[in-house]
């Protein structure tokens, strides 16, 4: 398969198009190197930046216009949980039958994994491996367990029954 650069997305689109137009540009690319996907995923997350600022920039550094001009950058957190992991499990509960079941949000993740969704890298009898840290720093697979997978929404559940 020939690969070509996506479309030129012409100025005064919506954001949206910009991210269609680079998501069909790898989705070509899966489609051509199937075997190379997962170490696409692990280097490209290395790439990212330890934190971007609340409305999901990059930071910016000090000798940048920005900071010329006065303006200071904001550094926030939240308490919410965010890893590699937490926007699968949230296409997983959104696709899930009963998204406040483990077990229906489990049988999601598993399909994902053996689709080989990244950041997910399959799916073995120990539980579903993922592309997360120990995967970036040794190449060896992290694993998430049914276990796991089920102290995480139980905690989410109880922190968003006690937010105001």
């Amino acid at each position: 398969m020939d690969m070509q650069p996506p479309p030129v997305v012409a100025s005064g689109t919506a954001p949206q198009e910009h991210v269609r137009a680079a998501h069909d540009a790898l989705d070509r690319f899966a489609a051509a190197y199937p075997d190379a996907v997962p170490r696409l995923a692990a280097w490209i997350t290395a790439q990212l930046p330890e934190q971007v600022d609340d409305i999901g920039r990059f930071p910016l550094s000090a000798g940048s216009e920005a900071l010329s001009h006065g303006r200071s950058v904001r550094s926030t957190t939240t308490a919410e949980r965010c890893d590699v992991l937490a926007p699968v499990i949230r296409a997983a509960k959104d696709a899930a039958l009963d998204p406040l079941s483990p077990q229906g949000v489990w049988a999601v993740m598993v399909r994902m994994a053996e689709d080989r969704q990244p950041p997910l890298l399959g799916y073995s009898s120990d539980g579903i491996q993922y592309a997360g840290r120990q995967y970036q720093a040794e190449g060896i697979p992290d694993v998430l367990t049914f276990k796991n997978l089920s102290d995480r929404m139980r905690r989410k559940r109880s922190q968003d029954s006690v937010k105001p």
